[in-house]
């Protein structure tokens, strides 16, 4: 790939995307366009290789395109690529079916969701639900999500300010206060997750 068309996707991408993130990743040197990946290798567009730390959030706990990931994928893409939301899904059927018999207690129903952002925010309605409270713990530094309803929990003061009413959040602790805390906690105190 050229460097003029590299620059082109850069700008797109800083004007059109997360201009931040882009000043971020040229700061650091990764100013680079993704191109292909396999196991736990990630080429960008000028072939240098990186190691995938991250994987994809999880997503790619078994590698990129593993072998057998890509065949069922494919396997399901010929048969029905997205669920259409209206029938009955066997497969979301069995999995639910699966994850009741190996989690810990007497869960019968799970829910699926699409993020981290969204099953947080599941579970803070859950346990207001479940305990009745109003209120919540914050561990001070953590991430919960950018949607409505965990971005209370969020850092910055603005987003706290304009949101809080939404779920308002009773302590925000730092991290290493937690073990104290948690002893301290009962259920006449605000649930933490």
């Amino acid at each position: 790939m050229e460097r003029e068309e590299l620059e082109e996707i850069f700008s797109l991408y800083k004007r059109h995307i997360n201009p931040y993130l882009a000043d971020l990743l040229r700061f650091a040197g990764f100013d680079k366009l993704e191109w292909e990946a396999e196991g736990c290798i990630i080429k960008d567009s000028e072939g240098n290789e990186y190691i995938d730390c991250l994987g994809g959030y999880g997503v790619f706990s078994l590698g990129h395109r593993h072998p057998k990931v890509v065949e069922a994928v494919e396997k399901q893409l010929h048969l029905m690529p997205l669920s259409s939301k209206v029938f009955i899904n066997p497969l979301q059927a069995r999995l639910g079916e699966r994850l009741s018999e190996i989690t810990p207690g007497d869960l019968q129903c799970v829910f699926f969701s699409n993020s981290g952002t969204e099953a947080v925010e599941a579970a803070l309605k859950f346990a207001r639900m479940y305990t009745g409270r109003k209120k919540f713990v914050s561990a001070l530094g953590s991430f919960h999500g950018k949607t409505l309803v965990p971005s209370p929990f969020l850092e910055g003061i603005f987003i706290r300010s304009h949101l809080n009413p939404c779920f308002p959040i009773a302590n925000r602790l730092p991290l290493v206060m937690w073990r104290r805390w948690r002893r301290r906690l009962t259920m006449r105190q605000p649930p933490s997750y």
